[in-house]
């Protein structure tokens, strides 16, 4: 007796790589949006204002400080890193939203 061979969708690449792409797609969309926003924020005056207030307060001024010892010095130092890492995960969504639109 011969088996009747089940295809399954993986056996057409095509549909495999259209499937993937529809997924990222559909995925990617609250991202946009996400980064759309920030474009939306920060071009106004008061946006570019409060970036480059957030940037002079804290992206140019130093995440370490030696004279507080390397104990008080190293928590500030996380602490500083982490305030800088907000500005630029902003920066980052700002400059996408930029090229989606």
């Amino acid at each position: 007796m011969d088996q009747e061979t089940q295809h399954s969708p993986f056996d057409e690449p095509e549909v495999v790589k259209a499937s993937i792409e529809a997924l990222q797609e559909k995925m990617a969309e609250p991202q946009n949006e996400f980064n759309k926003l920030h474009v939306r924020v920060f071009s106004t005056e008061d946006g570019k204002k409060l970036l480059e207030q957030y940037r002079t307060d804290l992206i140019d001024n130093p995440s370490f400080v030696p004279e507080m010892g390397f104990e008080n010095g190293a928590s500030l130092g996380f602490y500083r890193e982490g305030q800088n890492s907000i500005i630029r995960q902003m920066c980052i969504r700002l400059k996408k939203g930029l090229e989606i639109l």
